[in-house]
């Protein structure tokens, strides 16, 4: 690989290492030397290259499982809180496993528009398309679905950032339903990284139509896993073929980070040196963060909060999707749950807010320098 670009990949790769590194000791092996992120399409309607983040923003991230895991939102998360602490963004995950468009809609009022949202990724696709060779009539339930969707958030006046659906490993499923039949659940799935190829085309031009950020992450993940594979034919990012691990999530964190602009100046990434967030070193050389910094506390204060109050928040949503079915069966049993539903999802939803209020606490003490994003070098014409 020429100088140039490996320079390049490890620059691109170390900018979420912050909030990764401390998850990774027993993940996949950590992709290397991976070519760097298609560009984003953009246009003169669009937002901007950038989340144009302003102080007090409401970030939610909306998804299915794979935001449900609580990863690469939680990535996202701990490199905004250390790198923006001026901002003070609120975070909302509202993921939940299995989702498909027409179950976000179905929650939308409570679970979305009730946190006043004003900014929202939105990563939909992997369900909606039914783990199955391309059917029109299902893309077109998901068309329609995404695009309901939509006009609800534009209702609230949320900024919007469509993200394409991941990749779906085929041989990673290969392997899985060898050792485990069953989780098969009789799904064919011929074709279907392909299927959620045409997904993420059709959200790519949804988005430019209607002036809204993209960020495309079955770009990278194919790439990666391609480039890999020439060397470790074992090689995957999405173990069970679904859901991205560790990596994979780390690779969508920084695809959502540098597709948006929002990579920070002030981070180093030079070998021989440590890394700096402003003027507070955060890793030494071996790649952890420093111990007793500022940086390392942020992140181990938001894992706390994703695993003790953010997931099980999502795990009760879900739950709460069973129960809908019971609504019209058993009224009476419905209502005492919903009961208890209530009170718990404030419980959690309190957790989460009293963690986050320590964590922009904790951002607070780190110093701030702002700094201009880079200006594209205008050539001069020979004369």
């Amino acid at each position: 690989m020429p100088t140039i670009i490996m320079h390049t990949t490890r620059r691109l790769l170390a900018i979420l290492a912050l909030g990764l590194l401390p998850h990774l000791a027993t993940a996949e092996t950590q992709p290397t030397e991976a070519p760097p992120a298609p560009a984003p399409t953009t246009s003169a309607k669009t937002f901007g290259a950038t989340l144009n983040l302003k102080h007090g923003d409401r970030f939610i991230f909306i998804g299915d499982s794979i935001t449900h895991q609580c990863l690469y939102t939680q990535y996202v998360e701990n490199f905004f809180y250390i790198n923006r602490p001026e901002l003070g963004i609120q975070f909302r995950n509202a993921g939940i496993s299995g989702d498909r468009a027409l179950d976000v809609l179905n929650r939308f009022d409570e679970d979305i528009a009730a946190f006043k949202p004003t900014i929202a990724t939105i990563l939909l696709g992997m369900n909606d398309g039914s783990y199955k060779d391309f059917d029109r009539a299902v893309f077109d339930t998901y068309t329609k679905g995404m695009t309901e969707l939509l006009d609800k958030l534009d209702a609230i006046n949320c900024r919007v950032v469509i993200m394409s659906p991941t990749m779906f490993d085929h041989q990673s499923w290969d392997i899985t339903i060898k050792q485990k039949p069953d989780y098969a659940k009789g799904r064919i799935v011929t074709g279907y990284n392909a299927v959620l190829g045409y997904y993420g085309k059709w959200l790519q031009q949804t988005a430019l139509d209607r002036g809204y950020g993209f960020v495309d992450l079955f770009g990278p993940l194919n790439d990666i896993t391609v480039h890999q594979r020439k060397t470790d034919p074992a090689y995957t990012l999405v173990a069970d073929a679904i859901h991205p691990g560790s990596h994979g999530q780390y690779v969508m964190a920084k695809s959502l980070v540098e597709q948006t602009g929002e990579a920070p100046l002030s981070i180093d990434t030079e070998p021989s040196q440590a890394i700096h967030i402003g003027k507070v070193p955060v890793r030494n050389l071996n790649g952890q963060p420093a111990p007793d910094s500022t940086a390392a506390k942020i992140i181990a204060l938001n894992q706390k909060r994703n695993q003790e109050a953010v997931n099980p928040l999502r795990g009760l949503w879900g739950k709460q999707k069973g129960m809908l079915n019971t609504k019209n069966t058993n009224p009476a049993a419905y209502a005492t749950w919903r009961t208890e539903f209530e009170a718990k999802r404030a419980e959690l939803d309190a957790k989460a807010a009293q963690f986050e209020v320590e964590i922009h606490a904790l951002s607070k003490t780190i110093p701030f320098k702002a700094e201009p994003k880079p200006q594209p070098v205008q050539q001069k014409k020979a004369a």
